[in-house]
């Protein structure tokens, strides 16, 4: 993956991270080195004291285990988990001024409770990242519940932007899609992965042999996916000869429906992330 070029930072832009867990550790790193913001610029709350100590010594930021008394951030990142944000929310919605905007990157909590939990609020954008944010290569779908000025809006899409690609999308239920098809995405490929594995330590090869073959397969046939930029129909016809192995071996896949089995789970998914935000 190419490097990211560093920009520079926007003296006058200030950011809240609330939730230093693996998400916005991971947002705190890569605003800081894609030189979005400045360390002096970034507030970092987080209540592990482990998490707190880390961060401070990989980043030289103080992290604090609450909320400060005044929140000067233009930009609040909610990264903690969505059955947390019932306790978050009168605490912030107390410090809450109206120019600033809060991003929600929770998993099921629609814009319409986030706005009535933090007092109506009127700057709301709601996002759903992946777990590719760890190397700056997350599928981040972003939903703005509000209309920012043009510079405003810039920033936040820079700072979403640090983790990886984002799809504005007018529909905020396609964030609950995305939860479930981009979100839970990255652990469903690695469950079949963790399968196919299986697979190949049955068929003979040893454990580290089958993985290394899963692995140089799956990278393989993306890249060239991405590289080609041909349809995966076109790509896929290529290794399909006719009552060759690849043809008997999809015959299986089609006998047994795993397209549906796939659809099956990705809405038990989106269900789960519905129900996360009637929490």
């Amino acid at each position: 993956m190419a490097t990211r070029p560093r920009v520079k930072a926007e003296t006058n832009r200030t950011v809240a991270i609330i939730g230093c867990g693996n998400l916005g550790g991971c947002l705190a790193r890569l605003l800081v080195s894609s030189g979005i913001c400045d360390k002096s610029t970034l507030t970092l709350v987080e209540h592990s004291e482990s998490r707190r100590s880390a961060l401070h010594a990989e980043l030289g930021i103080p992290a604090t285990s609450e909320l400060p008394a005044t929140l000067k951030a233009s930009v609040i990142l909610i990264c903690v988990k969505p059955q947390d944000f019932s306790a978050l929310a009168p605490v912030l919605r107390a410090l809450l001024r109206p120019d600033q905007i809060v991003v929600s990157m929770m998993a099921g909590i629609p814009i319409q409770k986030l706005t009535a939990e933090l007092n109506q609020h009127g700057k709301i954008v709601r996002t759903m990242p992946n777990l590719g944010s760890r190397i700056g290569a997350s599928a981040t779908v972003v939903k703005f519940g509000c209309n920012l000025p043009k510079a405003e809006l810039q920033h936040v899409k820079q700072i979403i932007e640090s983790l990886g690609t984002a799809l504005s999308v007018e529909d905020e239920r396609l964030i609950d899609a995305a939860t479930a098809f981009s979100g839970s995405g990255p652990g469903f490929i690695y469950y079949a992965l963790e399968k196919l594995i299986e697979i190949g330590t049955s068929l003979g090869f040893s454990p580290a042999e089958a993985e290394t073959l899963t692995q140089q397969t799956f990278f393989g046939s993306l890249k060239l996916w991405i590289d080609s930029q041909l349809p995966l129909s076109e790509l896929r016809a290529q290794v399909t000869s006719k009552q060759g192995t690849t043809a008997a071996g999809i015959a299986v896949f089609e006998r047994e429906k795993l397209a549906a089995i796939l659809r099956e789970g990705i809405e038990a998914a989106r269900r789960r992330a519905e129900e996360l935000g009637r929490l």
